[in-house]
């Protein structure tokens, strides 16, 4: 008679998630230090607005106005800095985040 090896829980069905391990982590594009760019260093708060205004397509001009009103001066060579950096790695969290939602609407 043959016995099945034993298998160690965490090994054992990978795919299942739970309340406490939740969905797994995100790959985050940025590996090296902090960024520290200009927009890095604004509240968390306003990279959300800029964010979102990227992803709804407004143009680096756009957004330059907008922030002016704020009394916050950024150049085009800010945001597409941002663009290619910052941002992207906001577009992973958002799709992390959508996934855990739609984890917690499926429980």
């Amino acid at each position: 008679m043959k016995i099945a090896p034993e298998i160690a829980p965490e090994t054992a069905i990978p795919h299942i998630l739970t309340p406490e391990t939740g969905p797994p982590k995100p790959e985050i594009l940025n590996l090296g230090p902090p960024r520290n760019g200009k927009i890095a260093k604004l509240a968390k708060d306003l990279r959300s607005l800029l964010n979102q205004m990227l992803a709804d397509g407004a143009t680096s001009a756009v957004i330059i106005d907008e922030f002016a009103k704020r009394g916050i001066s950024l150049n085009h060579e800010n945001i597409s800095n941002w663009r290619h950096g910052g941002y992207q790695d906001w577009i992973v969290e958002q799709q992390w985040c959508n996934g855990a939602h739609c984890f917690v609407d499926v429980l």
